[in-house]
């Protein structure tokens, strides 16, 4: 296994990783919240970065706020590369009950994704395929 060490430069709190290899850094929550049922919030992390060049920072939810009736409502959150602004974490409270969240406690991960960058050009037809212009659920109809 070949081993790569990348430095992210970071300000406010660090990024840490609770075990030796996970894909995600976890992001503390900077300040007390209570998040009424049903509420939206912007859940300020008091941590800025900067990703590695060729990476966008990608914000994915603990594995155990779910069980807490949090989600973030978009499902993910994209960092592009050139914000450098305090992170931040949409989170949604689904459940009847106020969650109470403490200054400290890991919300959310930040994982970092390589992307391209594509130029975009406009064709008369996209090349044929199988599935065609079936959407969503269309894999599950046996048609």
């Amino acid at each position: 296994m070949v081993s790569i060490s990348i430095s992210v430069p970071y300000k406010g709190e660090r990024p840490v990783r609770a075990y030796d290899e996970p894909a995600g850094s976890d992001l503390r929550l900077s300040v007390d919240l209570v998040i009424e049922p049903g509420q939206k919030v912007l859940a300020p992390t008091g941590t800025a970065l900067s990703a590695p060049s060729g990476t966008f920072a990608m914000l994915a939810l603990r594995s155990s706020m779910p069980r807490r009736g949090l989600a973030i409502p978009n499902g993910i959150g994209v960092i592009d590369p050139d914000y450098t602004g305090t992170i931040f974490v949409w989170l949604h409270n689904f459940t009847d009950e106020p969650v109470i969240l403490n200054e400290g406690e890991r919300i959310a991960q930040v994982i970092f994704v390589p992307y391209i960058t594509p130029l975009f050009y406009e064709v008369d037809d996209l090349k044929d395929t199988e599935r065609g212009s079936n959407g969503f659920g269309s894999s599950g109809t046996g048609e």
